[in-house]
Order: C-alpha cells, then sequence, then structure tokens
C-alpha cells in the first residue's frame, strides 16, 4: 500500500507550560523527529508555540513575550541542529498580531480577531483597533406581561418589581451558555416596532431563559395585561444580547464586564441548541 508521511508542526513549550516540548527535552525530540523524517514517516512541516501574555504591555508582560521569542529561536536552532528545518513558524495569536511585530514569523494564527474583538478591551478596545463585531445573538420574545409592584423575577427572588412592570421573556439560558453570572443586570437590547429598546437581565438566568425588564406598566393593580397601556414591545420582537455596538447591540466587552470574565468566553462557550445562522459579505 502506497503510505503517504504524515505532515508533522513540532511544538516548543516557550513558556506558558501548556502543550510543547521544553529546551530540556527537545534534543531527544529532534533527534526522533529527523529519524523519522529519514524513514520517510514524517514531514515536519512547522514549528510552533504559543505566548502567554501577548496581550500584556505591562513591563513583566513585555519581558515574559521577549523570553517566549528567545526561547523559540533556541528551540529553533535545536531542532536545526538535529537536520530538521520547518518550512512554517508560528507563534504569534491576535495580540502578537497586532502588538509584536516581531513575533510574526512565516504564520500568524487570527483567534478572537476573528470575532472582532478586542484580545484585552483594557489596553484597546475592538473600536480603536478597527475590528468590527462578526458575531450577534438575538432572540425572540417568548412572553410579554405584566406584572405587579413588589413581585419578584426568577429563582430565589433576588429582584423585585419596582413598580408595575412590563416583563419580556429570551428563551436562551445557562444550558445554552448564557452565563448564570450575567443575572441581574447583563445588558439586552430589544428590537421593536418604537426603535431599539435598551434594558437588561433581571432576577437570575435560568437553565432555559431569562426576564428582562420591560419597564413600568400603566394600569391599576390586578388588571389584565390587555387594559395596561401599550405594550413597550411584542412576542416575537428580537432581543438581542451582544453583537456589533455600532448597530446599536450590546458588545460582548460588556457582558464579560457584568459577568467578571473575559470576552472570549462569552463568544466560546454558546450551546449547540443556539442555531447558527451565517450570513455572507455578498448578503448584507
Amino acid at each position: 500500500a502506497m503510505c503517504r508521511p504524515a505532515r508533522v508542526h513540532v511544538k516548543i513549550d516557550t513558556g506558558m507550560s501548556r502543550a510543547g516540548s521544553t529546551l530540556a527535552d527537545l534534543p531527544e525530540l529532534a533527534q526522533a523527529l529527523r529519524e523519522a523524517q529519514d524513514q520517510g514517516l514524517i514531514e515536519v512541516v512547522g514549528a510552533w508555540s504559543h505566548m502567554s501574555r501577548a496581550d500584556d504591555p505591562s513591563p513583566s508582560g513585555e519581558e515574559s513575550t521577549r523570553s517566549h521569542v528567545k526561547i523559540f529561536e533556541e528551540g529553533l536552532r535545536i531542532l536545526a541542529q538535529a537536520g530538521v528545518r520547518p518550512q512554517i513558524r508560528h507563534l504569534a495569536a491576535t495580540s502578537g498580531i497586532l502588538w509584536h511585530p516581531e513575533t510574526h514569523y512565516d504564520m500568524v494564527r487570527a483567534g478572537i480577531g476573528m470575532y472582532g474583538l478586542s484580545p484585552d478591551p483594557s489596553v484597546k478596545s475592538a473600536r480603536q483597533l478597527g475590528v468590527e463585531a462578526a458575531m450577534t445573538l438575538s432572540a425572540p420574545l417568548t412572553s410579554v406581561k405584566v406584572i405587579e409592584e413588589g413581585t419578584p423575577a426568577s429563582y430565589g427572588g433576588t429582584w423585585q418589581a419596582p413598580t408595575r412592570r412590563w416583563i419580556g421573556l429570551v428563551p436562551l439560558g445557562y444550558g445554552d451558555g448564557i452565563l448564570r453570572a450575567s443575572s441581574n443586570g447583563a445588558p439586552v437590547v430589544v428590537e421593536t416596532e418604537r426603535g431599539l429598546f435598551p434594558t437588561q437581565i433581571v432576577g437570575r438566568v435560568c437553565m432555559d431563559q431569562f426576564m428582562i425588564d420591560l419597564g413600568p406598566a400603566e394600569g391599576e393593580a390586578g388588571t389584565p395585561t390587555s387594559a395596561s397601556g401599550r405594550p413597550p414591545a411584542h412576542v416575537g420582537d428580537r432581543a438581542f444580547l451582544f453583537g456589533d455596538p455600532e448597530k446599536g447591540c450590546p458588545s460582548a466587552d460588556k457582558w464579560a464586564l457584568h459577568a467578571g470574565t473575559i470576552n472570549y468566553e462569552i463568544v466560546t462557550r454558546l450551546g449547540e441548541r443556539i442555531p447558527r445562522n451565517y450570513q455572507y459579505e455578498e448578503e448584507r
């Protein structure tokens, strides 16, 4: 049977301690690679690594990045000594692409940048970087009704209606990857017939849904929703959790801030129950 050599990218651990060979182990690995290469079993296409603090402009962050580069260079030298000469060297992810041109080598790996988000909004925001959010998360309201003043919303009664209130229900929850830490305050914008209505999550995020505050309702206590004046939104109106702030959506950064995490976690943990809808440039 015809055999094809395996195409290999050898990883050097340059100080992140995750995957990859340490410099101490590399001579032995390089030797094994060389032998497998000589036997036609593998083709060493690439050598690569990953930086742990390329998004950190502090002096120790910069020092860390310099150290990663130095160890990477040393690793390449050890490989070359053993006769292993990768065609493609790659080290930079989005932070390296943006902030460390010296780490670009032959190829770069855009990750969070492909979402149109900043690797660290405290260093530079997406807007300052000139990137636009590529992902929008939205869902249609499944219920709009009036609750009375003092009525609690969701588990644990962590929020009570400050007045007679319109409440909307959004069919997404922690079972879909919406962080429970987004309870009570994460921003949501509803697209209504009267325009965009900015609001926030009230009460705890449930497994499959959460509630939003749609503002004060008219009418006397105990009267039905239908007799409480014009509703601010209707069932089927779209609630936008995050997307492009330029289009009036909350940003993934705002969600991250509220939940005490980073934008990466907001956009990558969405569950498979959420339908994906891909839009291409020519359709826009």
